[in-house]
């Protein structure tokens, strides 16, 4: 049977249109392929196949039936190649399924034309398939070019154009891919890759403009956006002439990595490793780099692949902590062919900080309070003073582990010499925060005065006023309680002294000054002043002598604190109030001065007579 025919004619705009009847005897055939060799001279257009159903005429006239087609992909596949140097081309169209009838494909082809008279084209066309044996069957078709000028030809001398593709440094570089199309960019003229030179050569082509598409990029290489999008390029007698290829230039697709701090600085120093996501698994890649960000805070990452990658930092810039925390970022190619250029961050290292709050033992805020900031050797980092609040924040501290010592308390109270230790980690993912110290607590002195009897005894009642060194008063008429005791608190640093001003009924009173110290400064909280003082029954035979001073009695402390010392006893000439033995003093020196006055009256009486 007839198994293929085949006719053709160039249209107004100069396209060479084809048709190939396929299998018009109508038989029952396997296997269908449909092979089509089109003359140098043109270009088939693949976008322009279609395939179509068919309807035979009552006069046995087989046409297409233009509201049936075929599906590619699905009922037929289509395979396009060429000679990218002389553009010879082949055409495969395989039918996917057992046929029955006839079928029409139609395609147009893109015309070359010299000046020359009497050109024509041709197409040689064959069919193979199996109806139980091997069929095979061919026709050919000759058209002459009669358009010659028209956007589906191109007329001219023939003439070529070598490429070469290379990277920035000059050296070829293949896996680059390119079309070359029609000056209006309507007609895919030709496609290839370049060769192992990274060489590739458009030939066979009249002389004139062209547009010529990279559509794909070398590995780790991204096209550039003039290539994408198609670079107007001409084919004249120079190119073809040429000893040296034009050169095309891949710039490799780029990751570039910033990174900060807090306030936004570029750090330079901080160094990355960078890993590829590979089967579910997380594996370090280009290990014989090293990934340190620049002056500008910057890394550049040139020529990966397209998949799933991050970075993680392994060493931070001098005086930063460590951010963990992994950068994950993703390299795709686009329909077009590029892999875009990527920027990640600012990504910021973070430094250390602090913040407490200076307060009294009720838990009030004190300001003026003076810290220094030690490292671990005691060398002074920084100097910091509470304010208003109370609050003390230190900020920018490198990693490691730092004292803050109180150098000066605030007016009124005790300095505070307990170190307070905290550390700034080397490592964080992500922001550490800031570290919050307890309260940091200055205190004043107290002290507890117990009043004994020589018998041991507590005595109440007993009354004492409280100066400080320069005998200004500090607290009047303190009376012993049931235990016997005076407690003070609230007492700034320095020295101070009680004196008894009462004494209980039935006792002595005791006029020494009880001295003590409050310390200017201690290591935490302050141990509470113990002081204690007798008083001796006034009928007490044991009553130690005066020495003339007019007082007896003991004092002295028992316990911690005072500074460290014993308190200082001091006899003072105070009267002694209840005390009955004055009377009799005074009464005794009544009789002394009376006689002396007798006995002189009488020497002044004898001298007269």
């Amino acid at each position: 049977g007839n198994f293929v025919n085949k006719n053709g004619f160039q249209d107004e705009d100069g396209f060479a249109n084809w048709s190939i009847t396929v299998n018009p005897s109508g038989s029952t055939l396997n296997d269908v392929v449909v092979t089509d060799h089109p003359s140098s001279n043109q270009a088939i257009d693949q976008s322009s196949i279609v395939v179509y159903r068919t309807i035979v005429q009552p006069d046995g006239n087989i046409v297409k039936n233009p509201y049936f087609t075929l599906k590619e992909g699905t009922d037929y596949s289509v395979s396009l190649t060429t000679n990218p140097a002389t553009g010879e081309q082949e055409l495969k169209v395989e039918f996917l399924k057992q046929i029955s009838n006839p079928y029409i494909i139609e395609y147009r082809s893109f015309v070359f034309v010299t000046n020359q008279p009497n050109q024509k084209l041709t197409n040689e066309v064959s069919v193979n398939g199996n109806n139980n044996v091997t069929i095979s069957d061919g026709a050919s078709s000759t058209v002459d070019v009669v358009v010659l000028d028209g956007s589906g030809t191109a007329v001219g001398d023939m003439g070529d154009i070598v490429f070469q593709k290379v990277n920035s440094e000059n050296q070829p570089i293949t896996g680059a891919e390119f079309r070359l199309w029609d000056k209006d960019k309507t007609t895919i003229l030709r496609e290839a890759t370049v060769d192992e030179n990274g060489k590739l050569t458009f030939g066979n082509l009249p002389f004139g403009d062209y547009i010529l598409q990279e559509t794909k990029a070398p590995p780790g290489y991204t096209i550039s956006d003039e290539l994408m999008n198609g670079k107007k390029i001409t084919i004249s007698e120079a190119t073809t002439d040429a000893t040296d290829p034009t050169p095309i230039v891949n710039e490799p697709n780029k990751v570039i990595l910033k990174k900060a701090n807090a306030t936004g600085t570029a750090l330079s120093g901080a160094e990355f490793k960078l890993e590829q996501n590979i089967g579910g698994s997380w594996n370090a890649i280009r290990t014989d780099e090293s990934f340190v960000t620049n002056q500008n805070g910057e890394i550049e990452i040139d020529g990966l692949l397209p998949g799933d990658y991050r970075l993680t930092e392994i060493f931070a810039p001098p005086g930063y902590i460590v951010n963990t925390k992994p950068i994950p970022f993703t390299v795709a190619e686009t329909a077009g062919g590029q892999i875009p250029d990527i920027t990640l961050g600012p990504f910021i290292n973070y430094t250390g900080s602090i913040v407490a709050v200076k307060q009294n033992e009720s838990g009030e805020n004190l300001a003026g309070a003076i810290f220094e900031v030690r490292d671990s050797e005691q060398k002074l980092v920084k100097r910091v003073i509470s304010g208003k609040n109370g609050r003390i924040v230190v900020n920018n501290l490198a990693p490691g582990t730092y004292s803050l010592v109180e150098i000066r308390a605030p007016r009124g109270y005790i300095l505070n010499t307990k170190p307070v230790t905290f550390t700034i980690p080397d490592e964080q993912e992500g922001n550490p925060g800031i570290i919050q110290l307890g309260p940091l607590v200055n205190y004043k002195g107290s002290v507890v005065l117990v009043k004994n009897s020589d018998s041991g005894d507590k005595l109440s009642g007993v009354r004492f006023d409280l100066y400080n060194e320069d005998g200004t008063i500090v607290k009047r008429d303190l009376t012993t309680n049931k235990a016997g005791e005076i407690q003070v608190t609230n007492l700034t640093p320095g020295k101070y002294y009680f004196v008894e001003t009462k004494a209980k009924a039935g006792y002595k009173l005791n006029s020494a000054k009880i001295e003590f110290e409050i310390a200017a400064e201690s290591a935490g909280k302050p141990t509470r002043i113990e002081l204690t003082a007798v008083n001796y029954a006034k009928d007490d035979p044991n009553t130690p002598s005066t020495n003339g001073n007019g007082t007896n009695g003991t004092n002295n402390t028992s316990g911690p604190g005072n500074n460290g010392t014993n308190v200082r006893i001091e006899q003072l000439n105070l009267p002694e109030t209840g005390d009955t033995d004055n009377a009799i003093w005074w009464a005794s020196l009544g009789l002394i001065l009376i006689s002396v006055a007798s006995i002189s009256l009488l020497r002044n009486s004898r001298r007269q007579h």
